[in-house]
């Protein structure tokens, strides 16, 4: 955390939280002119602070951006403040807290209401938003409003915790001074349980859109300042509720001198924790999401209910403990209370351990290669060298390797999808925990083993792919499509990714002679093809482009990158009826056709041998572009990394 950042959002919520307090408080008794005069001029001297971390705080920034700011020239500095979106937000900010300044030191002067105060502070914090992750961060509608508000309802609440404070020290016996506590800390309390809503409501859904996934929570450094905070947070209101509750009413009693005492600590150390809140906050907000830091996992467990129930002990495990969590129901109802946490507590546990399994510091790394075809390919080569004797020349687990009674190599095509990249790059790396699968990394380097698992990846979703039909599931896109670079008869190049946002791709995979006829019958349809906004590659597993003729071209038939991507597509051609060869790992098929959509999934195929008429009659196609051109986006585009 930048210090000067601290205190230039600290004097601007100082100057919100501190100027409301005392507005929604209302008159000041004449006892305590003083006190408010303090508060004033504190606010005062706290914005004039704030302007001068603000300078420091730019020069910290360029010093990020340039490496030291003093070798940066006029023309430098112009460019960053009036180009940038980080200098454009500063001038304004910086205006606006001079504005705040002037309008606070009148307050102090003139003892107004100090709305002018809230509302220019309250613009400072807002627009912040705009600069931080809430500018950054799709949909811009809804994130830079919802960091705005979060920014507003933490400077309410900590800046009005110091006034609250110093108001509890201050306040003597007098009727007119106790009436004054009793009104300013009841008002300040509604308003700063509103404030609490609003921060965990905004703060919640900020927290998904920067984590992205639990496991970025638990295992990366932002995970573990976001615990920090929120623990902080749950200490702050811990003492808020106790403080509403017990000593609230009681502060405005006579002779309550030792009451106000206890609350008065309770309020220092309660404004302790918001600093400390407010710290982490603005930490978290100038590093980098937990969405795209290297997560390293801290516990040897996660849980997953797929892969767990895949596993017999596991399943009864599951079974038993949420039957015996639902006798805890009827030790409730009959009030047997004791009897009924006990059982729930015992139910609930031997189900959450059923639903655990093993976990290894790399279990959420991401991957340093791209799943693309080039790297499927290369890592089938790997699989045969290295992996093919226990687990098959077809991946199934029957390889020839002679293992011990009762251990059986893992079958892949299903296995695979039930765990993590990372799981399996540790497998690969140090061997399974259970010794059965021996540690392959001191023959294997990093790249080797991270290909070898772009192959498994898309030999599992090669099974997955099974249930894929020549029409579109609605709104169900889930099996992303793997790129490919390529180079066409008609001199295009590039890579599948490329059409991402831009149309649909139509990807043949045919075989000479076997797909002539279909090939032509496709080309005689090109323009129609065009109309309807698609764009067609054609892969040739056997035969070359040049046997097409003229055809070639309106084809879009594969020439550079040809072998890669026929590879990696057979790998989807994989049938209910044929759910994988036991001596191959890509099953031989003469014909099949694929859709996928803008997004980058793959949403339909058709296999002539398997079922017909399928997409013979364009019209058939045609209807299913249609509907997924109706779709908007449901999920982000598959990235290029196995997870």
């Amino acid at each position: 955390m930048s210090v000067a950042a601290f205190l230039w959002l600290a004097g601007a919520a100082l100057a919100l939280g501190g100027s409301t307090f005392l507005r929604r408080a209302g008159a000041v008794p004449a006892p305590l002119r003083a006190w408010e005069q303090t508060m004033r001029l504190a606010i005062c001297g706290a914005v004039a602070i704030a302007l001068l971390a603000g300078v420091a705080l730019l020069f910290d920034d360029a010093a990020r951006i340039a490496g030291h700011p003093l070798v940066i020239g006029a023309h430098e500095w112009h460019t960053l403040l009036t180009r940038t979106r980080l200098g454009q937000t500063w001038i304004a900010r910086e205006a606006l807290l001079v504005l705040v300044f002037v309008a606070a030191c009148v307050d102090f002067r003139r003892s107004s209401r100090g709305l002018a105060t809230s509302l220019l502070a309250a613009a400072f914090l807002a627009i912040g938003a705009w600069a931080g992750h809430g500018g950054g961060t799709e949909p811009l509608a809804v994130n830079v409003p919802l960091h705005a508000l979060h920014a507003l309802a933490a400077g309410v609440w900590l800046g009005g915790l110091p006034l609250w404070a110093a108001l509890v020290a201050r306040v003597d016996d007098s009727d007119a001074a106790r009436g004054y506590l009793a009104r300013a800390i009841t008002r300040f309390s509604t308003a700063a349980t509103l404030m609490m809503v609003v921060l965990v409501a905004s703060g919640t859904w900020i927290a998904t859109q920067q984590f992205g996934r639990w496991a970025a929570v638990f295992g990366t450094r932002s995970g573990a300042l976001l615990g920090a905070k929120l623990a902080l947070l749950a200490l702050a209101l811990s003492l808020a509720f106790r403080l509403r509750r017990r000593y609230l009413a009681a502060l405005a009693v006579p002779h309550a001198s030792a009451l106000r005492r206890a609350a008065l600590r309770l309020v220092l150390v309660e404004t302790g924790a918001a600093v400390a809140v407010f710290a982490i906050g603005l930490t978290l907000a100038r590093s980098t999401p937990g969405a795209h830091l290297d997560i390293v996992w801290p516990w040897p467990f996660r849980f997953a209910p797929v892969a767990a129930w895949t596993v017999a002990a596991a399943r009864w495990q599951i079974v038993g403990g949420i039957a015996l969590a639902l006798v805890a129901l009827p030790a409730f109802v009959w009030r047997h209370r004791r009897i009924g946490l006990a059982a729930f507590t015992a139910g609930a546990s031997l189900a959450a351990y059923g639903l655990a399994i093993g976990a290894y510091p790399e279990t959420y790394r991401k991957p340093d290669l791209a799943y693309t075809a080039h790297w499927i390919r290369h890592g089938a080569e790997i699989f045969t060298k290295h992996c093919a004797t226990c687990h098959g020349a077809g991946g199934r687990g029957d390889g020839i390797a002679k293992l011990p009674a009762g251990i059986l190599a893992a079958d892949l095509s299903e296995h695979t999808a039930l765990h993590t990249a990372g799981d399996m790059f540790w497998w690969i790396t140090h061997g399974t925990p259970t010794g059965n699968m021996p540690a392959f990394g001191p023959q294997i380097d990093d790249e080797a083993r991270w290909s070898l698992i772009a192959f498994l990846r898309g030999f599992a979703d090669g099974h997955r792919g099974r249930v894929l039909a020549p029409t579109i599931v609605p709104g169900q896109p889930w099996l992303g499509a793997p790129n490919f670079q390529f180079e066409t008869s008609g001199d295009d190049s590039g890579e599948l990714k490329d059409y991402r946002d831009v149309q649909p791709v139509v990807i043949v995979l045919a075989s000479l002679p076997a797909s002539r006829d279909r090939l032509r019958a496709i080309a005689a349809e090109q323009a129609r093809w065009q109309r309807l906004g698609a764009r067609l590659f054609t892969l040739l597993s056997a035969g070359s482009c040049r046997d097409l003729g003229a055809d070639a071209g309106a084809l879009g038939c594969v020439t550079r990158g040809r072998e890669d991507a026929t590879f990696a597509w057979r790998l989807l051609a994989r049938t209910l009826g044929e759910p994988g060869s036991r001596h191959t790992l890509a099953p031989d098929v003469a014909h099949a056709e694929f859709l996928v959509d803008r997004y980058g999934f793959l949403r339909a195929r058709w296999i002539p041998s398997q079922e017909q008429p399928g997409w013979t009659d364009v019209n058939a196609l045609e209807r299913e572009l249609t509907r997924l051109a109706a779709e908007p986006r449901i999920l982000e585009s598959p990235d290029e990394h196995v997870h």
